[in-house]
């Protein structure tokens, strides 16, 4: 079967947004489907080996589309572009089986101009004029919503004052075929991708140094465990130079943005991986707060790594998380407890050994992107 995949973003580039996007394609694509992916190229000249080197997945048989990224409108640029290949391929006599959108232009041309079947994935309520778009598409008959969490659909549901709607919650994911390290393995790993740690424990952090992401809390417990190696991973350059600077502890060490492939293995080879998110959350973009409805790549990531998971009790998050089982669970803001749901991992082996155990069966038995894929698709029946 054929499948478009409509990006609205360019790619490669850092972007959670891209990393989901390319996941979402290699999963579509090892079901079985002919996928060509439509984005946006910031080079103009996208080959598949540079998509697959960047993000370290298979684009072997996915085609790709782009669009120059050159000033405003990319989305829509992106949007138009799918919808020529689309008219083209009528004449050629080979249209798409499936329409699958993150591009909000492109499942409305789709849904409401050609009247085709759309899969459209919303990860935030729009707003301006794209509200207005987003209540139509949602709105079609002809387009199953897909969301990432089940706060987001309760937030669109009220946003647009839709009441029987098909919206299918489907959280994020990580890569199948993700297998646990044993102790042998991790020290190599370290060896190998880390400068020498010598400490009792090493507690990682993956992810954005923006606003909201808890650095102070991993601040307060590096202070107060100075035993305690605390490795941060990831940043734009101007972040990590500027808590570098502004470090003055000793086992509190910013290490930069790492390739997506070494910050897998790295992550297995943590003996604690922390998500202090707080109450508001900034994806960088002002006015944007993504605490009430994310679902967070990284959460996922940390449940493959088959280590024991510190995370902020944030409603949204405990969709996925469950304390005392695969995780701990602990208060955004309260330092003091985020330091004793320390304590009680590095003093309780098994108790850390179980809450690694039962992550990493959520994630092979609920939270990969081959499972989120055939969700997805299996849900497609019944909307015309």
């Amino acid at each position: 079967m054929n499948l478009y995949y409509v990006s609205p973003s360019v790619m490669p580039s850092r972007s959670a947004n891209s990393i989901h996007v390319s996941r979402m394609c290699e999963a579509f694509s090892k079901s079985g489907h002919d996928v060509t992916l439509f984005s946006g190229s910031a080079a103009g000249d996208q080959s598949e080996q540079s998509l697959s080197d960047y993000y370290g997945v298979d684009f072997s048989n996915i085609d790709v589309e782009t669009t120059v990224a050159k000033g405003r409108g990319l989305e829509f640029r992106i949007a138009l572009l799918s919808v020529i290949c689309f008219i083209t391929s009528i004449v050629k006599c080979c249209m798409p089986d499936i329409i699958f959108s993150r591009n909000l232009y492109a499942a409305f041309f789709f849904a409401l101009f050609l009247r085709q079947r759309v899969i459209y994935e919303s990860h935030s309520p729009d707003v301006g004029f794209r509200r207005i778009l987003q209540k139509m598409v949602m709105n079609s008959r002809k387009v199953k919503t897909v969301v990432i969490s089940e706060a987001l659909k309760s937030i669109l549901m009220k946003y647009h004052n839709l009441k029987q709607v098909d919206v299918d919650v489907f959280h994020d994911a990580a890569p199948s075929g993700r297998s646990t390290q044993s102790n042998v393995e991790r020290e190599n790993i370290r060896k190998t991708l880390l400068k020498s740690v010598d400490t009792d424990a090493v507690v990682g952090y993956f992810g954005h140094l923006y606003s909201g992401r808890g650095l102070e809390v991993i601040q307060a417990m590096a202070k107060a465990r100075p035993q305690i190696s605390f490795l941060i991973f990831g940043g734009n350059e101007k972040d990590i130079l500027s808590h570098r600077k502004e470090n003055k502890l000793d086992n509190l060490h910013f290490e930069g943005h790492i390739a997506h492939k070494q910050a897998i293995k790295l992550m297995s080879a943590m003996d604690v991986l922390l998500m202090p998110y707080q109450r508001q959350v900034s994806i960088g973009i002002s006015g944007h707060d993504t605490a009430k409805w994310m679902s967070p790549m990284k959460m996922f990531e940390y449940l493959a790594a088959a280590v024991p998971i510190i995370s902020s009790d944030l409603p949204v998050l405990t969709e996925v998380l469950h304390n005392g089982k695969n995780a701990l669970l602990v208060p955004p803001d309260n330092h003091a407890l985020w330091i004793a749901s320390l304590d009680k991992i590095v003093n309780k082996p098994a108790l850390a050994k179980s809450l690694a155990k039962q992550g990493y069966e959520d994630y092979l038995s609920k939270y990969t992107w081959d499972i989120r894929c055939q969700n997805i698709l299996k849900g497609m029946s019944g909307y015309q």
